[in-house]
């Protein structure tokens, strides 16, 4: 793994402080880490190309992007564009030659998912495409939400796991119970007088 760090960061961008910079350029350094992104609030402008990046969410939090150059990079499928729902200033998105971009409904889905994009890879999108996007394109939910989503899911579903084993082991007690008092109503006639009498202390002190 290959990080982009603070030090990095400030070494190539225009301004010391993360929160203020407004253009970022980092290409060619096998970067596949880009979790610091989240800290340059202002950011407009990230040029990534050429590096090693998988996954869209180091983006998400950069509401203020309006230039993403991301060629030559790795990003696998269609539906890490659901990272990018929220970047509604995004006007041009680079993401050829990333296997995305090798999807027969990447151009559809990029323009359903983002119809404010002025344009995308090296062709500017027109108000046709933008239009016919709305049916063509694949429907990608926002990243965000469908976290959301599946972490309330995966809770429910533990829970009811533990439901069900709390629900089995009170059977299973339940049960053993039921066998240990069918076993001793079976020897209660053997038993003699004092024998019973026994039976009847040594129950009363449990």
């Amino acid at each position: 793994m290959v990080q982009l760090t603070e030090e990095m960061v400030r070494k190539t961008g225009t301004n010391v402080d993360l929160s203020e910079i407004v253009n970022f350029n980092c290409w060619g350094m096998e970067l596949t880490d880009l979790s610091v992104l989240e800290k340059l609030d202002k950011v407009e402008v990230l040029s990534l190309s050429i590096n090693n990046v998988k996954t869209l969410k180091f983006f998400r939090h950069n509401t203020k992007l309006r230039e993403l150059y991301l060629r030559r990079n790795e990003v696998p499928d269609l539906s890490e564009l659901g990272y990018l729902a929220k970047l509604v200033d995004l006007k041009v998105l680079w993401l050829s030659h990333n296997p995305v971009a090798a999807k027969p409904e990447y151009r559809a889905t990029v323009l359903r998912m983002l119809p404010n994009l002025a344009k995308l890879d090296d062709k500017d999108v027109t108000a046709e495409e933008v239009e016919q996007a709305k049916t063509g394109g694949l429907e990608v939910m926002a990243k965000d939400d469908e976290d959301e989503d599946e972490g309330t899911a995966d809770a429910t579903e533990e829970a009811g796991k533990e439901d069900d084993a709390g629900g089995a082991g009170d059977d299973a007690g339940d049960d053993a119970g039921r066998a240990s008092l069918t076993a001793i109503k079976a020897l209660l006639p053997l038993l003699s007088p004092d024998q019973l009498a026994e039976v009847g202390a040594a129950v009363a002190l449990q």
